[in-house]
């Protein structure tokens, strides 16, 4: 007899468990598998179907996709798939800026921008971002109170993950209107209204003009027709936003002179001129007064004398006016 020959087959190798996690980020390739055998010789691995294989049991890199697990003897013998194939790996989902919408600073001085993103999908609750990424909020995507700037929109998983960019949202501020002149002229005489206003002004659009502190607006600055009276000037855009203001206009008006009395002593002859007429009268002495007894020639004095016997009219004028 011969000593016995003993002849081996190879033995399997079991999987006995798959441990997986999934990728982070939406676009973060950090997933693993580990895979836990039973074996009685060297055996490798394999994660995509048995076209590559490892003697390391853990696979880390990985990003979301499907994944067929293998195990062998390292000679190649007893291929053995894992019997819950295939572990798949899903990344989180991210979500969608849908629309972004905002509000312009709406006077001078105000910081009352608004900014309001709105979004769907992800993992809740989506946060929010109006600085690049510096801030995030779960406000809901309503940002008020803002003063002018730009603002770089982005929204992102509650847990941190898949951060996507929006657009870039410039608020505006208005620009105040400067009032470089006012120039007026006072009322020319008793009884008319020709009093005039021209307010003379610059702005980064079309403005407009007030007189009566802002009760009342027009688009031209100059205003004709004017009564005496005091005019409170302002200016502001047409939007009406940024309302500016200059030092009152004081319009005057002439006070008319009041005659008082008319003494007069007739000619002493038929043929004699010694005729006379005083105007007795009341007036404003920073004004001064002109009197006059036909309406035609004017004289600074009140009596006038060397008169023949006619019909006499009295008159009286501010001497500053015809």
């Amino acid at each position: 007899t011969d000593a016995p020959i003993i002849i081996t087959v190879p033995v399997a190798p079991v999987v006995d468990a798959v441990v997986s996690s999934n990728p982070t980020g939406c676009t973060t390739n950090d997933g693993q598998i580990s895979i836990a055998a039973t074996f009685s010789q060297a055996i490798e691995f394999s994660i995509d179907g048995g076209v590559n294989w490892s003697t390391n049991n853990t696979f880390t890199g990985l990003g979301a996709g499907t994944y067929n697990i293998f195990i062998r003897n390292t000679d190649g013998t007893c291929q053995v798939a894992y019997n819950v194939n295939p572990v798949i790996l899903t990344a989180p989902n991210a979500p969608s800026i849908t629309n972004v919408a905002s509000t312009d600073i709406t006077d001078c001085g105000l910081n009352d921008g608004t900014i309001t993103i709105t979004a769907q999908g992800g993992t809740a609750p989506v946060q929010f971002s109006i600085n690049g990424g510096t801030t995030w909020q779960q406000n809901g995507g309503v940002y008020t109170g803002l003063a002018a700037g730009n603002y770089n929109i982005q929204a992102r998983n509650g847990n941190g993950s898949c951060v996507v960019t929006g657009s870039i949202v410039v608020i505006t501020a208005p620009v105040a209107p400067s009032i470089s002149n006012v120039a007026s002229t006072d009322i020319t005489d008793c009884g008319l209204n020709d009093g005039t206003i021209t307010i003379t002004a610059n702005g980064t659009g079309t403005i407009e003009y007030s007189i009566d502190g802002g009760t009342t607006w027009d688009q031209s600055g100059s205003f004709t027709g004017l009564a005496g009276g005091t005019y409170q000037i302002r200016v502001r855009n047409i939007d009406e936003s940024c309302e500016v203001s200059a030092t009152d206009v004081i319009l005057t008006q002439p006070t008319p002179p009041t005659i008082v009395t008319v003494t007069s002593n007739n000619p002493s002859d038929c043929d004699s001129t010694n005729g006379q007429i005083s105007i007795g009268a009341t007036f404003n002495p920073t004004l001064g007064i002109e009197f006059s007894i036909n309406g035609v020639t004017w004289q600074s004095g009140n009596t006038f004398t060397n008169l023949s016997g006619i019909l006499i009219f009295s008159f009286l004028s501010i001497d500053t006016v015809t």
